[in-house]
């Protein structure tokens, strides 16, 4: 009742005025849902566009890959052709040859064939495996700085040439690893693995060790490489060999233990691989000389 008798209070002109007022405001927000529409527009816009390449892309990719089954489908089909046409070669001639040869013909044939193995004469060209063998040789030399195969340093014997009165702690300590040879010289052998020599030298500058004469050739080609590798102070075999003995004193001198264990390292490998390539060598001569039994 308040509010209709105050509405019945105002005079046309104030409701004039109230209703300008609420059309205004409702145009106001009107006009703020429109302004949003067109961010909508921008929105929709830039969707539409990264539809429209999305499906493009897809459609390419599409395309791509059909054409790439096709192509190995055909592939496949003309190996599988192919295949199928050797097979069928294969039984073809395997067909002709059952119909051109009778059983006891293949006998014949296949002892025919075995006949001529166990009758054949095998001949080896050693001219041709000594131009190979210099060859090989010069490209050893051609190439001293390559390593060759390591040797067993705890089966490698090593025999030095010392004084009596030297090492007698370590041979005790060691007894029975280190083998002593006496010579009824004011001098002794000593025989002890090569794993052990750097524990018996320790920081000796000089060292005596005696290797068959026929190592020295191929230690006396690498000999100047070593004394400038090692900075060894003296790398000198003996002229003439032991007494009742094949083997020859070799003085290495070096003022760097370390140095002095390499070098002696390398001059066993160079005797390992030789007395490898000796063994070698003989038992391709002897099945080279080896003749078949006659039937």
């Amino acid at each position: 009742m308040n509010s209709m008798s105050e509405i019945k209070r105002l005079t046309p002109e104030e409701l004039l005025e109230k209703r300008r007022l609420t059309l205004i405001s409702r145009a106001r927000a009107a006009r703020a849902q429109l302004d949003s529409l067109s961010l909508l527009d921008t929105s929709y816009d830039t969707c539409r566009q990264t539809l429209r390449q999305w499906r493009s892309q897809t459609l390419d990719e599409i395309n791509r890959a059909h054409e790439t089954s096709l192509s190995q489908l055909n592939d496949a089909y003309e190996q599988i052709n192919r295949f199928r046409s050797n097979l069928l070669s294969h039984l073809n001639e395997h067909n002709t040859n059952d119909q051109l040869l009778s059983p006891s013909a293949q006998l014949t044939h296949v002892e025919s064939s075995l006949n001529t193995l166990n009758h054949a004469e095998f001949t080896f060209d050693f001219d041709r495996a000594r131009k190979f063998e210099g060859e090989l040789q010069l490209l050893k030399l051609s190439r001293p700085q390559q390593q060759s195969r390591p040797f067993n340093k705890s089966n490698t014997k090593c025999r030095l040439l010392v004084p009596c009165d030297r090492y007698v702690s370590d041979v005790f300590f060691y007894d029975d690893l280190i083998t002593r040879i006496d010579c009824q010289t004011p001098e002794c052998i000593l025989v002890c693995p090569f794993d052990l020599l750097g524990e018996l030298l320790g920081n000796d500058e000089e060292v005596r060790i005696l290797i068959d004469q026929t190592y020295l050739p191929s230690i006396g080609t690498q000999a100047q490489r070593m004394r400038n590798e090692y900075d060894l102070l003296l790398l000198q075999p003996a002229q003439e060999c032991c007494p009742q003995s094949s083997e020859r004193v070799i003085t290495i001198i070096c003022k760097n233990p370390t140095k002095m264990l390499s070098c002696l390292e390398e001059i066993y490998t160079i005797c390992s691989q030789q007395g490898n390539n000796k063994i070698r060598h003989s038992v391709l001569k002897f099945f080279l000389h080896a003749e078949e039994p006659t039937v």
